[in-house]
C-alpha cells in the first residue's frame, strides 16, 4: 500500500525541513524557498544519488539582498511583473498567463481531491508551456 503525505503551511515562524520536496514516479526534487531565487536545487532519478544544481552564478540567482537573519539572498520578485509589462508592450503571451494560473489552481484543488478520494486526479487544463526565460531575456527585463 502506498502512502501519500502533503504538508503545507505558510504561518510558521521557523522550521527545519526543506521548503518544498516533490516526489514523482521517476525521481524526487528538493527546491529552495520559492519566495526567493537563490539556493541549490536537488534532483534524484529513482535510486540515483542527489544531483545538485547551483544557480548562484545565474542572473536571478545572484544575491542582491540580506534577509532578517543576515543571510544573502536573491530577491527578484518583480521579474514576473517586468515580463508581463514587456509581453503587453510586445503583444505576446506573458509567461504567467491566466491559463497557467487556472492550471496551477486546478493542481492545488487536485491535491486536495486526490487525498480525499484516495484516487489519482486527472487534470483537465492543459495550458501551453511558457517560453523559457533565458539569461538574455533576463538581461533585457532587468534594465
Amino acid at each position: 500500500m502506498q502512502k501519500y503525505n502533503f504538508f503545507c503551511s505558510w504561518d510558521v515562524w521557523k522550521h527545519k525541513h526543506s521548503t518544498i520536496e516533490l516526489y514523482g514516479l521517476d525521481g524526487s526534487m528538493i527546491v529552495p524557498d520559492p519566495n526567493f531565487f537563490s539556493g541549490d536545487i536537488l534532483l534524484s532519478k529513482q535510486e540515483e544519488d542527489w544531483q545538485t544544481i547551483n544557480n548562484d552564478k545565474m542572473l536571478l540567482g545572484i544575491p542582491n539582498k540580506i534577509d532578517n537573519d543576515g543571510i544573502k539572498i536573491a530577491n527578484y520578485r518583480g521579474i514576473g511583473l517586468s515580463d508581463m509589462i514587456e509581453a503587453i508592450n510586445n503583444n505576446r503571451q506573458a509567461r504567467c498567463s491566466l491559463n497557467l494560473a487556472i492550471h496551477v489552481l486546478e493542481v492545488m484543488e487536485g491535491i486536495i481531491k486526490s487525498s480525499e478520494n484516495k484516487q489519482i486526479f486527472k487534470l483537465s487544463t492543459r495550458p501551453p508551456q511558457p517560453e523559457f526565460l533565458s539569461e538574455e531575456n533576463i538581461k533585457k527585463l532587468k534594465i
